[in-house]
């Protein structure tokens, strides 16, 4: 009988430590048991162009070399952040395996009809830390203005990892710095000279923070002069005040939050002539350097 016993609590035993915890994983897929490598912080690099499949936008030969920056968080096996390249900014998730292969996947919707970038999806990046590379693996990624426009047209680039180098931590409140990006204007004064309503545009906004305030320069159009700015930093958000002088236009409000991996978002109201552009909302806007 104390046999019986002795088996039954052992089985018992290996009964409750056979299913191991796993982290919650986000959009509905299952992450490994474990993982011990660390790929959290600030990796910039290039990855090599091996294909590029589609129409509508200027061919790169293959072996072109083009930049990316990846931001991540991580909570053990799971990843999350966001994939840049160029003007794609995607917010991404993922699972590091076993074998210390992080795999991520993610997608941004696009700004509206006049967003020349469109859709982005990333379909694939697999990385592993590489001692000589940084990191070394291959991604994928979609650009899809079919939904959006009557331009209708796909792109798919295909590359491998060149090089990448972990450079820092997510910065999580400083707005010290360059940021550049896009917008798309939502409302706009009757006969608005370009960008008209649903229109996208670039920017550069040039920071120096001292503190809790900041000043710099704001350029809505390359061709015009910048606009000199002031504002106020609280926590994460960024209040720019009303500015009065420079350039042809002038802002009247600006107020945008960073997220936690470094992207500014939120929306502005600006006035060029007697024309008013109102909740203009941030596209892909990201800290530069």
């Amino acid at each position: 009988m104390k046999r019986l016993i002795y088996f039954a609590a052992i089985a018992a035993l290996v009964a409750c430590n056979s299913t191991p915890r796993t982290p919650t994983a986000p959009d509905g897929l299952s992450p490994p048991a474990t993982t011990v490598t660390p790929f959290a912080g600030v990796w910039t690099g290039e990855y090599r162009l091996t294909a590029q499949i589609g129409g509508g936008r200027r061919p790169s030969p293959p072996g072109t070399l083009l930049p990316f920056t990846l931001r991540l968080d991580q909570a053990g096996a799971v990843l999350r952040g966001n994939f840049q390249t160029g003007s794609v900014l995607i917010d991404v998730g993922g699972f590091i395996d076993d074998d210390g292969t992080m795999s991520l996947q993610g997608t941004a919707p696009g700004l509206g009809p006049g967003d020349f970038v469109g859709a982005a999806t990333l379909t694939k990046f697999h990385a592993r830390v590489d001692a000589a590379s940084g990191l070394k693996g291959d991604l994928e990624y979609r650009l899809d203005r079919t939904a959006e426009t009557s331009l209708g047209f796909s792109t798919v680039f295909a590359g491998d990892i060149a090089t990448a180098e972990r450079t820092k931590l997510i910065p999580q409140s400083a707005f010290d710095g360059t940021w550049g990006g896009s917008f798309v204007v939502r409302q706009c004064s009757a006969s608005c000279l370009p960008p008209h309503a649903g229109e996208t545009s670039g920017f550069t906004l040039n920071l120096r923070q001292s503190g809790s305030t900041v000043a710099g320069l704001l350029e809505l159009r390359a061709s015009e002069p910048a606009v000199h700015v002031t504002g106020q930093v609280e926590g994460n958000r960024l209040v720019l005040d009303a500015s009065t002088t420079g350039g042809t236009y002038r802002i009247l409000e600006w107020a945008t939050e960073r997220d936690r991996y470094g992207r500014m978002v939120g929306t502005f109201t600006y006035q060029q002539g007697e024309h008013v552009r109102r909740a203009v909302q941030l596209g892909t806007v990201s800290l530069m350097h």
